[in-house]
């Protein structure tokens, strides 16, 4: 039985849900697959996981260490003596700057062993200078093969000198069951549940780490005019998610002296499902995303969403006038406006908007997670 290794910084439950898939995927295939973790945690993640019970080869390198905290060098030694020992015949990779994983991709092309680019990077997510971006194409030469999130991502990777035709979409997957499974059962007591959790009746949803690039002060802003706008009709706003930016959002309620927010914290898995379920439309208003998985999650729980333009999903899975649209983060109130139209919706309205979220990210789960992995292997040139 081939051996393919699939490589991430720590495992939150994204990652967990593709490898799960690609396990699946890879006995069918005759291949067996490992998970390897960096570290058991990273600074900005609030992830809680076990590996118990997964249906996979879980090795974690810094097991109770966080990854900020591990020396570059004691990261690509372990990485290397890992590899060493596993001997895998195809390598998916995240990023090519983590120290370790440039010590993977090395270890890929002196062991031949396919190596395969897992990448969300589009033109647009940051501003790119030419001696980054020609490290970037030196690198990329030597990958076999990538999985990308979606088109601006495959029109990325491609200018940085991977064939098109060896490009895979569906590197940005969640487990759509398991979010649809979950809002639909809080929907069935939704009573019981809006009272144990304190929530509003109505409300937007929006989940993000509380970080300067998820732009959660102008969201802030952006709600405080909607609010104005709509009057007594208005409905809240309910921003799950913790960080080092909490301090300046709640000052930005305090200072516009805005009502109707709603800050629960970071929510784990096992209940976030309730809060999309509740809610109306989910708000996504950063100013650099790469992709945002977190618009895969409401989707998949059957909400109407307002994306960011920025946002590297926006342009495969927002379809403007079908089941949300997309805005620009910096141009005052037309974040304000679209929460005006979509709260002044009919409920038939609201309907069709959810169920045109779960048919459009249907054919982004895991599986296609799974089936990108195996393919990017299958055009490897080093067999």
């Amino acid at each position: 039985m081939k051996k393919v290794a699939i490589l991430f910084r720590n495992f939150g439950p994204y990652h967990i849900a593709r490898i799960k898939a690609a396990a699946s995927r890879g006995r069918e295939l005759g291949w067996e697959v490992t998970g390897i973790e960096s570290a058991s945690a990273v600074e900005t993640y609030l992830w809680k996981v076990g590996d118990k019970d997964a249906p996979f080869n879980w090795i974690t390198l810094f097991k109770g260490r966080t990854w900020e905290n591990v020396p570059q060098g004691e990261m690509e030694r372990a990485m290397t003596a890992r590899l060493n020992e596993l001997r895998p015949d195809a390598l998916i990779i995240c990023s090519y700057f983590m120290p370790e994983m440039l010590a993977a991709y090395r270890w890929a092309v002196k062991n031949r062993a396919v190596a395969v680019l897992m990448s969300e990077s589009n033109y647009h997510d940051s501003k790119r200078f030419w001696p980054k971006e020609a490290f970037k194409r030196w690198i990329c030469r030597n990958f076999d093969s990538a999985l990308v999130g979606g088109n601006p991502q495959r029109d990325y990777i491609e200018s940085l000198g991977i064939p098109r035709d060896r490009i895979f979409l569906g590197y940005d997957a969640v487990d759509n069951d398991f979010f649809a499974r979950q809002s639909d059962i809080a929907r069935t007591d939704a009573e019981a549940n809006r009272k144990r959790l304190s929530l509003p009746e109505k409300y937007f949803i929006s989940v993000s780490r509380f970080v300067p690039v998820k732009n959660v002060p102008g969201l802030i802003t952006e709600y405080a005019e909607y609010r104005r706008m709509a009057g007594d009709k208005a409905w809240d706003l309910v921003v799950c998610g913790g960080g080092s930016s909490e301090g300046e959002i709640r000052e930005t309620i305090k200072r516009l002296n805005v009502q109707g927010v709603h800050l629960p914290g970071f929510t784990q898995l096992n209940e976030i499902g309730v809060y999309y379920g509740l809610a109306g439309c989910f708000v996504l208003a950063s100013i650099i995303e790469p992709w945002g998985l977190v618009v895969n999650e409401a989707m998949a729980s059957g909400l109407p969403i307002l994306v960011t333009s920025v946002a590297g999903s926006s342009f495969d899975l927002v379809k403007d006038g079908e089941n949300g649209w997309r805005f620009d983060p910096r141009k005052p109130s037309e974040l304000a406006g679209l929460m005006l139209k979509i709260s002044s919706m009919s409920t038939a309205e609201l309907a069709g908007m959810s169920e045109a979220s779960r048919r459009l990210i249907a054919p982004w789960g895991a599986e296609r997670f799974a089936s990108g992995v195996f393919d990017a292997i299958a055009c490897g040139k080093r067999k």
